[in-house]
């Protein structure tokens, strides 16, 4: 990707200075690199959520109280605590804590209490958390945004459509097509020379179709 190439496209199309160009310039890379489009993978998407509710029941039925010897819930309890200090801790039963260093000293204030208080926090929010699980998978299942299988999907080529479009009003108070993309009008011409600037594979006009079906 070259920036230069791009502040030079904007300036062309937009008729900015260098500086003006340069800032759209970081707001499309930004947006079209940071981040994803709305859509769903249907099958993927639905397919994990179960698999990480199946694994919170699993984790939530090996924490259950009776699953363990209590000999077990102790060491476990120790281990979260105390972490790869533990062993030394045991070997070196009865010393002063003074004789211990502060790395050792540190660690469960550093780290051991975070790990415990998260593992009795997922006990405490299991209801919770399996409820933010089975709605997120209800609303992707009836979601419009949802398609099956994303491999060919241009994301990036989505968003930089979506920054190009918002630029474009912003820079020229015009608003850009939003049905169908003409490569010979004026934004049709800035929207293709984006995609070469920003090094985009792809169709411009099969990426605009595939934002139009996400608005």
């Amino acid at each position: 990707m070259g920036d230069a190439i791009a502040i030079r496209v904007l300036m062309q199309h937009l008729e900015v200075n260098e500086e003006a160009a340069a800032v759209w310039v970081d707001y499309i890379e930004n947006l079209t690199f940071g981040h994803d489009p709305v859509i769903y993978d249907l099958k993927r998407d639905v397919e994990n959520l179960e698999n990480l509710e199946r694994a919170l029941n699993l984790v939530l039925e090996a924490l259950d109280f009776g699953a363990m010897t209590q000999a077990a819930r102790d060491d476990l309890g120790r281990r979260l605590i105390w972490g790869p200090h533990t062993d030394t801790l045991i070997s070196r039963s009865g010393e002063e804590a003074s004789s211990f260093d502060l790395e050792i000293l540190s660690y469960p204030e550093k780290v051991g209490r975070k790990a415990a208080d998260s593992l009795q926090a997922l006990e405490d929010n299991f209801l919770t958390i399996r409820g933010a699980i089975r709605s997120t998978k209800r609303h992707i299942e009836k979601s419009p945004s949802a398609r099956i299988g994303t491999g060919r999907i241009n994301f990036s080529g989505i968003q930089l459509v979506k920054s190009a479009r918002e630029v474009w009003r912003f820079a020229t108070g015009n608003d850009a097509p939003n049905k169908a993309l003409n490569p010979a009008s004026r934004f049709g011409k800035f929207l293709c020379d984006l995609f070469e600037a920003f090094e985009i594979g792809g169709d411009p006009r099969a990426a605009f179709r595939a934002w139009a079906a996400t608005q």
